[in-house]
């Protein structure tokens, strides 16, 4: 998805490579839509609950995204000369960005359980994890493993 990204040296590169990745989740979140709307099997009455509820989920979930992608943008910036200080930015990003996924998980956790029964909360997670899971390897594998620096 971003491997095609040239390693951006000026404003307008780093502009463009927030675009290609905005775009880039645009077209996955379309695509889970789809996905979400055929596997959930929701009722009239659920469809226009969990949706309302998933669009702010999206939002949560798109805006962490773009900070990984712009970490991803640092990380290719800096691939062949990667300090310590750099590196120590990236990991704590890192982290942040998980436990900020899991808060929000566990925030809207509580919302789809007022308007879903709990087979269907479950099946929702399920899937959400899945879709998680495909669009993550997509994404590593093509990230290169940072190289060591020789002794």
């Amino acid at each position: 998805m971003f491997a095609s990204a040239t390693v951006a040296q000026t404003g307008d590169a780093l502009v463009n490579f927030e675009n290609r990745a905005a775009a880039a989740l645009d077209i996955t979140d379309k695509q889970r839509r789809v996905v979400l709307a055929t596997e959930m099997q929701l009722t009239p009455d659920e469809r226009e609950a969990f949706w309302e509820i998933y669009q702010e989920y999206a939002a949560e979930f798109r805006a962490i995204s773009l900070e990984q992608a712009r970490d991803l943008e640092t990380f290719l910036r800096n691939y062949e000369n990667m300090d310590e200080t750099v590196a120590n930015e990236l990991i704590r990003n890192y982290f942040d960005q998980e436990k900020r996924l899991l808060k929000s998980r566990e925030k809207y956790l509580k919302r789809f359980r007022r308007v879903l029964p709990e087979q269907k909360v479950m099946r929702f997670y399920q899937i959400d994890n899945k879709l998680n899971a495909v669009y993550e390897y997509e994404l590593v594998m093509r990230i290169p493993l940072i190289p060591l620096p020789q002794n």
